[in-house]
């Protein structure tokens, strides 16, 4: 976590371009005690589809999503080692086997007005699910 120390929370309720999950009142752990966003992230539900014959597979898609106020270091080290970690994983999730596939990243040069233009970066996953 010492790459994210403001944080990283989960939410499938977060679809974008509403990146409001990172809010002062929400996720006070993601802001300093002068109000500037630490290096923080997210992970965003972008849908499942049926996958294949079998019933009960299917594909899911995540964005990993990171921001910092100042810079661009943190969210790119952290873009980094979510790849390395992901990357042809394969986990066994809720009796499925889950395989990790980068399916994309956002333009290095993104930033979120909502949270005073920090540095925003985003990759995409593929999480394909098979019955174990």
């Amino acid at each position: 976590m010492a790459l994210l120390p403001g944080g990283l929370y989960p939410d499938p309720t977060l679809t974008l371009p509403d990146q409001t999950v990172i809010t002062r009142d929400g996720t006070p752990q993601a802001f300093d005690d002068f109000g500037d966003l630490r290096p923080c992230g997210a992970i965003v539900d972008d849908g499942t589809t049926q996958f294949g014959p079998l019933r009960d597979a299917g594909q899911t898609f995540v964005r990993v999503l990171h921001w910092q106020q100042v810079g661009r270091d943190a969210v790119e080290a952290a873009d980094k080692r979510a790849y390395t970690l992901l990357q042809g994983r394969r986990l066994l999730i809720d009796g499925r086997y889950c395989t990790f596939r980068w399916a994309g990243f956002a333009q290095s040069n993104l930033t979120d007005p909502s949270l005073r233009d920090a540095a925003l970066s985003w990759s995409r996953w593929q999480i394909t699910r098979l019955v174990a």
